[in-house]
């Protein structure tokens, strides 16, 4: 994943960096035009204390992975690259890794010092994690692993990799990993049946 603004306006950097699709996370008139070669998930969102993020988890959560899955590159931006675009990146990590919101934080932070939402979407990730992030894990199981499991498995290991935390490196990591999402080693063997 990346980010800020600049990059977005940047057609050799997008290029260079291989980026597939892109996130646009922005409340003015449209400020890019972007070429047909990507694809575009636009939000329109300000950066205030009182607008409500957490509706869009779910749907840039899975645009991203859904591109990551097949092992391609996403852009996430919004004007600065500090308060929205840093909050989805957040939400990101916390879904696909063990990571809670403080620890997201960190990591985001070592990649890009300037990375600070602002109050009202620190309060919204705070809340994800401890109240929603398990359902959010659930759906997100649902409709990606089922049918490309090992891809799953590999992206956590990498993203956990990178985000030094614990990686799924044995059949019981896994199955722990699996049975949080509310999944069955049965399931996935009557699955593979069929």
């Amino acid at each position: 994943m990346f980010f800020p603004l600049r990059s977005a306006n940047d057609e050799k950097q997008l290029t260079e960096n291989s980026i597939k699709a892109i996130v646009s996370i922005h409340s003015g008139p449209g400020i890019h035009n972007f070429s047909d070669k990507y694809a575009v998930l636009h939000l329109t969102l300000d950066d205030s204390t009182e607008e409500n993020v957490t509706k869009h988890f779910t749907t840039v959560n899975s645009f991203v992975h859904e591109f990551r899955l097949r092992k391609e590159n996403v852009l996430i931006h919004c004007l600065v690259g500090v308060s929205r675009s840093v909050c989805f990146c957040i939400a990101y990590l916390m879904t696909v890794t063990n990571l809670n919101y403080s620890n997201a934080m960190m990591f985001i932070k070592k990649k890009r010092l300037c990375a600070n939402p602002n109050y009202g979407f620190r309060k919204q990730l705070g809340k994800f994690g401890e109240k929603l992030i398990l359902e959010e894990k659930r759906l997100f199981f649902e409709n990606f692993a089922k049918t490309q499991l090992d891809n799953l498995i590999e992206l956590y290991n990498k993203d956990c990799l990178f985000a030094n935390c614990l990686p799924l490196n044995d059949e019981s990591n896994i199955i722990t990993f699996l049975s949080i999402l509310g999944y069955k080693k049965e399931e996935k063997e009557k699955d593979e049946k069929v």
